[in-house]
């Protein structure tokens, strides 16, 4: 059962939702026990279209990076550091967003998530256009399966953030169809959320970063290890 969270705005806001808890990951939102083993989804695509593991120190060729006021963003020691200064901002991000955009249908997207945030600090993986985002948005130990259309932002779904079982995070596109997906170990994954007719862009950019929902205090880092995304 989605749980529905509005807010209105730009859309990295937001000002008010339910009180019930998030789920714990073991309840699909078809109301199964379990979330859904993706290989009942049809397959991602087979073209390379990035690979990146930031061992190389720049955002290029793959990535145009951006850093708003008290974020920064680099590749540091073989990880993407998004560093949060000690006081941040509502609102402020940084994030690597794709240089150009791909072709959407039988695309897949994945980040490996090394870090999360502290005191309310968020990290996402999201496919956007101007007017349409789906995105994975984990923030406070919980993990959103979330779009956006203009400025309007709905959770679909909310579930305990463990990065130690959900280091792989991966947004599926099929047509207009999109799962959100994580694993422990970028192998097997689990459908957590699908929506079916949201997305319907042909084109659209990767974008992966962190940043502050309202203002955070002593948010730390997040770190992420690799992307890639493969498709038609």
């Amino acid at each position: 059962m989605w749980r529905t969270l509005l807010l209105f705005g730009v859309a990295c806001g937001r000002i008010g939702y339910d009180e019930r808890p998030p789920d714990d990951g073991l309840t699909g939102v078809d109301g199964t026990d379990g979330p859904v083993d993706v290989p009942g989804a049809s397959a991602c695509g087979m073209t390379v279209h990035l690979s990146d593991t930031f061992d190389d120190g720049v955002a290029a060729p793959n990535f145009l990076p951006n850093a708003m006021p008290g974020m920064t963003v680099s590749e540091t020691g073989g990880d993407l550091v998004v560093q949060f200064a000690p006081t941040v901002a509502a609102g402020n991000y940084a994030y690597y967003r794709s240089a150009v955009a791909y072709p959407m249908d039988g695309f897949c997207v994945t980040v490996e998530t090394v870090e999360a945030p502290a005191n309310g600090g968020a990290l996402y993986l999201k496919l956007r256009t101007a007017q349409l985002e789906v995105e994975m948005f984990g923030h406070s130990g919980v993990l959103e399966t979330r779009t956006r259309q203009s400025n309007t932002v709905v959770t679909r779904d909310m579930f305990v953030l463990d990065l130690s079982v959900q280091r792989y995070w991966r947004l599926h596109q099929v047509g207009t169809s999109t799962f959100w997906e994580t694993s422990p170990d970028g192998v097997t994954y689990l459908q957590h959320t699908r929506l079916d007719g949201f997305f319907t862009a042909n084109m659209a950019q990767l974008e992966l970063g962190a940043g502050a929902v309202t203002a955070v205090t002593n948010g730390g880092t997040a770190r992420f290890a690799s992307a890639s995304a493969v498709g038609p």
